[in-house]
């Protein structure tokens, strides 16, 4: 069960899963940072688009918002 906590501007935390960590695993080294590699995994395990100026991650195939 996901517990979001949602603020006046509708921004949330995202908290980090034991199915984001077993995701990372799984991911090719387009990226070698491991926050970056965890903000992909959070996008492919959530559902969601990510939001970077990082062109690199798009390699993953994920939703990105430029």
């Amino acid at each position: 069960m996901r517990r979001w906590k949602i603020s006046f501007n509708s921004i949330r935390r995202l908290p980090v899963e034991l199915e984001h960590c077993a995701q990372v695993a799984t991911l090719p080294f387009h990226h070698r940072d491991p926050f970056d590699r965890m903000l992909v995994s959070q996008t492919i395990c959530d559902d969601m688009a990510l939001a970077t100026a990082d062109r690199t991650l798009n390699a993953y195939g994920i939703d990105v918002i430029w």
